[in-house]
C-alpha cells in the first residue's frame, strides 16, 4: 500500500514538471498573425480559435561585452580616469636630461632689431618628454612656457639681457636648468634720430 502511494506521488510530480515545462515553452513562443487590415502582428499570445497564425522561431539573442571599468580592473575611479596621465608621468619620470642649453642667440652676441624681436632656441638631450615643458626666463622673469624648443620674444628693450631655460614636469618640478646666456640688443633710439627740418628751411 505504501509502495503504491509513493509510485502515485512520483507520477504526479513528473506530470507536474512536464506541464510546467510545456507552459514555459508556450510562454516563450512568438506568433505571427495578420489582422483584418492586412497588418502583420507579432505577439506572444496564441491566436484565437479559427484565426490563421504560425509560430516564429527565435534565433539566439545578441550579446554585448561592456568595456573594462575601474571596478573590473581593481582600481580606484580617480586612478582609472587618470590612467593616461599616470602613464605619461611615469614615462617622464624615467627621463634624465643630460643637457639643456640656449642655442640661439649665441652667448654675448650683439643683435640689431628696431622692433625688439628676438628668437631664442633651445637644445635638449634627450628630446623633451610629452608631459614636460620648457620655461623661458628673461632677466630672471618668466616670459613663456611651452612644449617647444623655439621661443619668439617681442618688443625687448635695447641693452644687455640674460636668458635662461628650465625644464619642468606636470607638477611644476624643475628637472633641468640651462647656463645663463647673454645677448646685447641694439634698437634705433628716437632720441638719437636727427631732428627734422621745418618747412621754411629753419634749423
Amino acid at each position: 500500500m505504501n509502495a503504491f502511494r509513493i509510485h502515485r506521488r512520483l507520477v504526479t510530480a513528473s506530470l507536474s514538471l512536464v506541464l510546467a515545462a510545456g507552459a514555459l515553452a508556450a510562454e516563450s513562443r512568438i506568433y505571427r498573425t495578420v489582422d483584418e487590415n492586412g497588418n502583420v502582428v507579432f505577439t506572444d499570445v496564441p491566436p484565437a480559435d479559427g484565426r490563421a497564425g504560425r509560430t516564429v522561431e527565435l534565433g539566439p539573442g545578441n550579446t554585448f561585452t561592456p568595456p573594462p571599468t575601474a571596478a573590473s580592473e581593481g582600481r580606484s575611479l580617480e586612478s582609472w580616469l587618470g590612467r593616461e596621465s599616470d602613464e605619461d608621468e611615469t614615462e617622464g619620470a624615467a627621463i634624465r636630461y643630460r643637457s639643456l642649453r640656449v642655442a640661439g642667440p649665441p652667448h654675448d652676441q650683439a643683435l640689431r632689431d628696431n622692433a625688439g624681436n628676438v628668437t631664442v632656441t633651445a637644445e635638449v638631450d634627450p628630446e623633451l618628454a610629452p608631459s614636460h615643458v620648457i620655461q623661458l626666463y628673461l632677466d630672471g622673469a618668466l616670459q613663456q612656457t611651452g612644449h617647444t624648443t623655439r621661443f619668439e620674444l617681442t618688443n625687448v628693450d635695447r641693452g644687455t639681457h640674460q636668458v635662461e631655460l628650465r625644464i619642468v614636469d606636470a607638477s611644476g618640478n624643475t628637472l633641468a636648468t640651462s647656463e645663463p646666456s647673454v645677448f646685447h640688443l641694439q634698437r634705433r633710439s628716437v632720441l638719437l634720430q636727427p631732428a627734422k627740418r621745418s618747412g621754411n628751411g629753419a634749423p
